[in-house]
């Protein structure tokens, strides 16, 4: 006759801590991956809106010709310039935005031919990397590019070309103009 009670030497206890050390590094794993995947995400989204923010205040330059081209490409690491408003706008996006870590920054005018095949136009296309930080180390091994130095990083990229609303261009050969790069 059985009066409820577990036989002598047998107990439940202990069993749900050994439930929970089973299941809780799976359970944190997965919330962790959830946190680090959440930051990248929105490293990317801030670096691509960075880009997209500093070509469309570069837009509103006027670029008339090749040598105001030169021109603004001489003055784009300048406290005005463009890559210095890059950085600023990569600041003010970015979770822990470290300077150090941006990779290959770019911004190249360059010259296009309108439909009607006679008129032109110039566009600004700018362009960056950056080694963004992984902070959680076990997901941040799935996650890791090495393509930095110290630690464990993932390389994103953020690009974007927008018009320069000039009045019509036109040039003898424009296959000729050869646009400045800016890095």
């Amino acid at each position: 006759m059985s009066n409820g009670r577990a036989p002598v030497g047998r107990t439940d206890r202990g069993q749900s801590l050994a439930e929970f050390a089973l299941v809780a590094p799976i359970f944190f794993l997965i919330i962790f991956a959830v946190l680090q995947v959440g930051l990248l995400l929105g490293g990317q989204n801030g670096l691509v809106n960075a880009v997209r923010d500093t070509a469309r205040a570069a837009s509103t330059t006027r670029i008339d010709t090749h040598d105001g081209a030169v021109a603004m490409c001489q003055a784009a690491t300048s406290t005005d310039g463009v890559i210095e408003r890059l950085y600023y706008n990569m600041q003010k996006s970015m979770p822990g935005f470290d300077i150090a870590r941006v990779d290959s920054p770019s911004v190249i005018w360059h010259w296009g031919t309108n439909p009607d095949g006679i008129n032109h136009y110039v566009q600004i296309n700018i362009s960056v990397k950056y080694d963004f930080q992984l902070y959680v180390p076990i997901v941040g091994n799935f996650l890791n590019d090495n393509s930095f130095a110290t630690g464990q990083s993932k390389q994103l990229g953020g690009q974007e070309t927008m018009r320069i609303e000039n009045p019509n261009l036109t040039a003898s050969n424009p296959a000729d103009v050869v646009w400045p790069t800016c890095a």
